[in-house]
This record gives structure tokens, C-alpha cells and sequence, in this order.
């Protein structure tokens, strides 16, 4: 055996070159791994992972966890480097297909699944259209790695955290604040700097759109910049905080953000909050000048130039208008 450092912790690799350890295929197509480490076994039949055996579900997760975290072999990846091998992320996965699939497939089973509204999930495939999924849509052109294009999720379920307003500008949430990234220069810039956010600020939605960059956080506290401000059209004159509801609660979260125009022209945006409200902010005043509550969760939302009708989904079967 030889032994891989990584991150100050130690991997076993074994004679085949696996960062598993040895792995050995049954006659029914299963996997199992060597001895003292952890030995999960996959079935090709129903695709499922037992990592139960010896009580060495860590070891695995210790040792796959490893290998995904790795730092990626590519500082760009362009539409060559995937027919050499390279995915997205740009990592080479050829000669560890068998690692890869393991892992997926134990991820999809610990994966939290969260249902608001209790059903069946086969009845509801089977009453699913199936669609034409040969149609290509999108050809994939480049993307730019590295920890300055690493976007950041603080919760799974809240990552609307990106957005694209043209060609050249895609925004998303970093860990030291709001960047644009022009795919076309390859370059990035800070349009909004953690330093600018109140310190307890998380932030979990953001919109982008009429030159205005707004984040949403979970007390129900937003932060606000314009980007058509100052001499070189990015440098405005500072970041407007405030906070949508009358008080700053854990449960206010801002669950979505979509800016609108009022019947006027004004500039609004709309946030859906957890906390079942749906609130309007008039952006030139920073006033929120509408407040329609639900019963349940607001999730997302939608509105029409003007203000004058208003989609609403949530914790709940009904969309409502």
C-alpha cells in the first residue's frame, strides 16, 4: 500500500490505483472493497450501496470525500478538454468510473429529501409526460475555476444565488461578497463587498436586473446597490441596508427576490419570504409599500410590468395569482 496526503489527512491507496483501496468484482457485478477499509458493495441491478459492514461507513466517506474535494486539474476548461476526458469542473475521471459511481450512488441515498406536501413520488412519474430529452439546446463553450469563481450556498435548499443579465455579465454570491463575472474576458469583479453587509448578514437570495443588485438574508434584511452610480458607472455612491419587515426574525427568511417596475416606472423589487408574506419595496424610497400575507411559505415569485398581477408558489399544491 502506499499512502496520499491530502488536506492533512491520509488516504489509502491501493494496488490498483484506487484511492479506495483495493476493489475486487464479484461474479454478479458488485464491488467490494478490501479488508480494513470500508466495504460498501454495490448492486448494478437496483443501484444500491450498503455501507454498513465492519462499521467503516466513515472510513468510506472519509476516503471518497477525499477524492472529490481534490483541487481540480484545470484553471479553465474549454469544449476540447471535455473530449479528452475532462467534465465540467475539470477533473479527469478516467480509471476512477468505479469510485465515482459509489460514491454518487451513496450520495443519492443520505441526500435529505424534504416534502411539504406528502404524495407518492412514482404515482406522480407515472402520470409524468415524457419529454425528447436528444434536443440540444446549449453547447457548452468554457467556464473559469479556481476559489474567485466559487460561488457560495449557506442552505440546499436556497440557491437562487446567480444570475445573468446578458452575455457578458453573470453575477453570483462569493464568500467575500456579490462578483460579475464576464465569460467572454474571462475576468471578475467585486460589484458588492462582504465588507459592505451588516456582520451577521447570510445571505440566501439575490436578484440582479435594471442596474440594481439586491440580496435578500434570513432575518428578513436586505442589502441594496446600484450599478449605473458613479463616474465609471460601477463605483455608486455605497450600499443601502435595511430590513423588509418590521422586525428582524430567524423565520423571515428571503426565500426569493425578482426586481419589477411600478405602474410608474420605479424600480421594486419583490421578496417571498418563509415566514408567508410577500413584500414589495419601492427601491428610490427603500419603503416596502405592499405586504400580502399566506398561509404557508412563500417560495418563489413572479409579476408583471407593473405591478399589476403577481404569481405566488409556496408550501403548498396551489399556485396562486
Amino acid at each position: 500500500m502506499e499512502n496520499l496526503q491530502l488536506d492533512g489527512g491520509r488516504t489509502d491507496v491501493g494496488s490498483n490505483g484506487s484511492m479506495f483501496g483495493d476493489t475486487a468484482e464479484a461474479s454478479d457485478g458488485s464491488f467490494q472493497m478490501a479488508s480494513g477499509m470500508a466495504t460498501p458493495t454495490t448492486n448494478t441491478a437496483n443501484d444500491t450501496v450498503d455501507t454498513s459492514a465492519g462499521g467503516h461507513t466513515w472510513d468510506f466517506l472519509a476516503n471518497a470525500a477525499q477524492m472529490f474535494e481534490r483541487a481540480s486539474e484545470l484553471k479553465e476548461v474549454a469544449a476540447a478538454d471535455l473530449r479528452k476526458g475532462y467534465d465540467l469542473q475539470g477533473y479527469q475521471w478516467r480509471g476512477y468510473e468505479i469510485q465515482r459511481r459509489l460514491y454518487m450512488t451513496y450520495r443519492r441515498q443520505v441526500y435529505p429529501q424534504y416534502q411539504c406536501v406528502q404524495h407518492d413520488v412514482q404515482e406522480v412519474r407515472k402520470q409524468a409526460n415524457c419529454v425528447d430529452s436528444t434536443a440540444t439546446f446549449y453547447n457548452f463553450r468554457c467556464s473559469s475555476l479556481g476559489d474567485g469563481y466559487r460561488g457560495q450556498i449557506n442552505h440546499f435548499q436556497l440557491r437562487d444565488l446567480i444570475c445573468a443579465t446578458s452575455d457578458y455579465d453573470v453575477y453570483y454570491y462569493h464568500s467575500d461578497g456579490v462578483h460579475r463575472w464576464n465569460p467572454w474576458q474571462r475576468s471578475r469583479q467585486c460589484v458588492m463587498g462582504r465588507s459592505s453587509m451588516p456582520r451577521s448578514f447570510r445571505v440566501s437570495s439575490m436578484c440582479v436586473d435594471r442596474g440594481i443588485v439586491f440580496t435578500g438574508d434570513y432575518k428578513g434584511r436586505y442589502c441594496l446597490r446600484s450599478l449605473w452610480s458613479g463616474d465609471d458607472g460601477w463605483n455608486g455612491p455605497g450600499v443601502a441596508t435595511g430590513s423588509l419587515g418590521p422586525t428582524d426574525t430567524d423565520n423571515d427568511i428571503v426565500n426569493h427576490a425578482t426586481c419589477s417596475a411600478s405602474s410608474g416606472g420605479a424600480p421594486q423589487i419583490l421578496a417571498s419570504h418563509n415566514s408567508g408574506v410577500l413584500r414589495r419595496l419601492d427601491v428610490q424610497r427603500l419603503e416596502v409599500v405592499d405586504t400580502v400575507p399566506f398561509e404557508w411559505a412563500v417560495n418563489c415569485s413572479a409579476t408583471m410590468a407593473g405591478g399589476a398581477l403577481d404569481c405566488v408558489v409556496g408550501d403548498s399544491v396551489d399556485g396562486l395569482l
